[in-house]
């Protein structure tokens, strides 16, 4: 089963959720160039388990 999961957040605001998250600066900085990001996650239907994601920047 996948789930998506978009949000659209300020330049400042995914800057400083990508610091929290643990990036480095510069990649919290790349980040921050994103108007959108998608998360499309790979779970598991049975157990409820993610064991697959993957993340798109939208510019």
């Amino acid at each position: 089963m996948k789930i998506k999961v978009y949000a659209s957040l300020s330049s400042e605001s995914l800057f400083e959720k990508g610091k929290e998250a643990g990036l480095a600066e510069g990649a919290a900085d790349y980040f921050s160039y994103c108007n959108e990001i998608e998360l499309e996650l790979d779970v598991h239907p049975e157990s409820g388990a993610v064991y697959g994601a993957k993340v798109t920047q939208k510019f």
